[in-house]
């Protein structure tokens, strides 16, 4: 229990630190308005090969940290019926209800730390969908992957594409493949403190990076991910890793060099 509280309260300062970046978002709103309603899909090719025929299996798709809800909504320009989101931040949910709002969308937007989420969502999910960035921000593997059991219907589906910890190991700065020398190692399970953001993931915030909230992120081991899933009850159908990115996260590095290493991951499991 007071692991679980610890973890809550570096979630409350992510919170914080989200809220600010909903001001960068919220500047991109039009345009995403826009794409949304021409049918645009943010998500990522590796992904959406997992999500084809989502009008024929997919009633309800629960999107646990959904951030300002683009990803949400392109669930359902791939089908699905309804569409819940939950985030932390009160700001991103938010913009994410103004989206599905102007758009008509079938949406529901939960503003709620994951961990503290209720029995409400227990078995409504087709499909439980993460990542584009999330799973750093969770300080309790375990506690998610027990959520995502029980909020995904039997022979639902969990699915989520995420950065790949190994990214970690490197300078995203350098010109060249370089050790990150804060970075302990992949098994250290370190939590990373910090603040500010990276131009190229938010953009400015117009705020001094020693003004904007705390954030704390952990680089969770790939079999971590995998095991904590596994102990929960799901049974895992579909590993794959791979060289592409999902964000320019190392903007001064050659190609070349980028693809010799993961830069993300997928995972799908069923219930």
């Amino acid at each position: 229990m007071r692991i679980l509280r610890q973890a809550m309260d570096k979630h409350n300062s992510n919170r914080q630190a989200w809220n600010e970046a909903a001001n960068f978002y919220r500047k991109g709103l039009k345009e995403s308005l826009e794409f949304l309603k021409g049918g645009g899909v943010s998500l990522c090719t590796q992904e959406i090969k997992f999500l084809s025929g989502l009008d024929k299996w997919c009633q309800t798709a629960v999107h646990f940290q959904c951030a300002a809800g683009t990803d949400t909504l392109s669930l359902i320009n791939l089908g699905a019926k309804e569409v819940i989101g939950v985030d932390i931040s009160e700001a991103m949910i938010g913009l994410a209800r103004k989206k599905s709002e102007r758009l008509g969308m079938k949406a529901r937007w939960i503003n709620s730390d994951i961990l503290s989420l209720g029995n409400d969502l227990d078995m409504i999910a087709d499909l439980v969908y993460t990542g584009q960035g999330a799973i750093n921000w969770i300080m309790d593997i375990q506690a998610w992957a027990k959520l995502i059991f029980r909020t995904l219907k039997p022979g639902g589906r969990f699915l989520i594409f995420e950065g790949h910890p190994v990214t970690y190991f490197f300078d995203t700065a350098a010109s060249e493949l370089k050790f990150d020398p804060e970075f302990e190692g992949y098994f250290s399970r370190k939590i990373y403190e910090s603040q500010g953001w990276t131009p190229a993931y938010v953009g400015d915030l117009e705020v001094s990076a020693n003004q904007q909230s705390v954030k704390y992120e952990r680089a969770w081991p790939i079999s971590d991910i995998i095991n904590a899933l596994l102990d929960a009850g799901l049974t895992l159908k579909r590993f794959e890793e791979y060289p592409d990115a999902y964000w320019k996260e190392f903007p001064n590095l050659e190609e070349t060099d980028r693809m010799k290493f993961p830069n993300t991951f997928c995972i799908l499991m069923t219930r």
